[in-house]
């Protein structure tokens, strides 16, 4: 299992936009991947549980990866974040 914290920078949290792109990224992959936010756990492949988080700025989620490829999975999502400056 791989996991870390990332906190949200981006003023208008975690929206549709890189939401849309984090479940396309990890769709391909063959783990299961969570993010945890104080408001509960959502499959990170699933866009709707993830808006359900309704993750602000300032907060910080757990991103966990379980499974065949889960550190190539870890790998992608972080850049993704960086790239995305989320």
């Amino acid at each position: 299992m791989v996991r870390w914290e990332y906190t949200i920078r981006d003023r208008q949290g975690l929206h549709a936009r890189p939401i849309a792109q984090i479940a396309a990224a990890l769709m391909k992959r063959q783990c299961r991947a969570v993010i945890s936010g104080r408001r509960g756990d959502a499959d990170a492949k699933d866009m709707m549980a993830m808006m359900g988080l309704g993750a602000g700025v300032g907060e910080v989620l757990t991103f966990s990866f379980e499974g065949r490829d889960e550190d190539a999975a870890s790998e992608e999502l972080q850049n993704l974040l960086v790239r995305l400056g989320l």
